[in-house]
């Protein structure tokens, strides 16, 4: 069956982990192949990441659903916001009251409104899972989403009850794209993504295999030759393409 639409995650997938974040880039071979395939079918960005953050670092791209679906815009203008702008003040003092205190990225609208949160922790200066645990009730009792990895120390606090699943579909409706969607991300907050998908590709790059409900994996140095691999066989999918094995 042809590939019809290609849409990825960013951190983990495209770009490496655990880079400051002017630093992350998706590489040069990467990039190209990506080039290539948005002249044949529309390519998306399905991220936690803003979109100021995302849209210079991924000019191969169609469309970027961002904050986990909080806001999508589609190249050339048309933007499709899920949450009104809120308040996360209190949100944001719940977590710069524990110690250690993390590291926080604010994430805002192409607008320039507020409507997300990260907070990390570097590994092996984190709160214990007890705390982690009662930070994430407080800030969910005060009606905020949380979402927390189990493999690094960080939580994404956002706006609404968006999840990466509800993003592609957005992304498929703005892009009026219909079958044939692959889908690639790295983490278990991909998961979503990957039941609607009809191709599932989990990029191994630190998340525990077990944790991605993918159909396929391929390890993230040899995404760009799996890429290649799908050009040049017309966009159309294979279990017997090089670099992936069924998951």
């Amino acid at each position: 069956m042809k590939v019809r639409a290609l849409f990825c995650d960013y951190d983990g997938t495209l770009a490496p982990l655990r880079v400051p974040r002017s630093r992350s880039k998706v590489p040069l071979s990467l990039s190209r192949v990506l080039s290539k395939i948005h002249e044949r079918v529309p390519v998306g960005i399905v991220t936690a990441k803003d979109y100021n953050f995302i849209r210079s670092r991924t000019p191969f791209a169609d469309a970027w659903s961002c904050v986990y679906g909080v806001e999508t815009v589609v190249k050339g203008g048309t933007r499709r916001i899920v949450s009104e702008p809120g308040d996360l003040s209190r949100a944001v003092t719940v977590v710069d009251r524990v110690q250690p205190r993390p590291r926080i990225e604010y994430k805002k609208t192409s607008k320039g409104d507020l409507c997300g949160f990260c907070a990390e922790w570097s590994p092996g200066n984190a709160p214990s899972p007890f705390a982690i645990g009662d930070i994430i009730f407080k800030i969910r009792r005060l009606g905020f989403q949380v979402l927390h990895g189990s493999l690094y120390p960080m939580l994404d606090v956002t706006l609404g009850t968006g999840d990466k699943g509800m993003a592609v579909k957005t992304l498929q409706t703005m892009l009026r794209t219909r079958g044939g969607l692959m889908f690639v991300g790295d983490s278990s907050a991909d998961n979503p993504a990957f039941a609607v998908a009809r191709f599932s590709i989990g990029v191994l790059d630190g998340e525990r295999q077990s944790e991605l409900k993918c159909d396929y994996l391929v390890t993230r140095n040899h995404l760009a030759h799996f890429f290649v691999a799908l050009l040049k066989n017309n966009l159309e999918f294979s279990e017997e393409l090089p670099w992936i094995v069924r998951k």
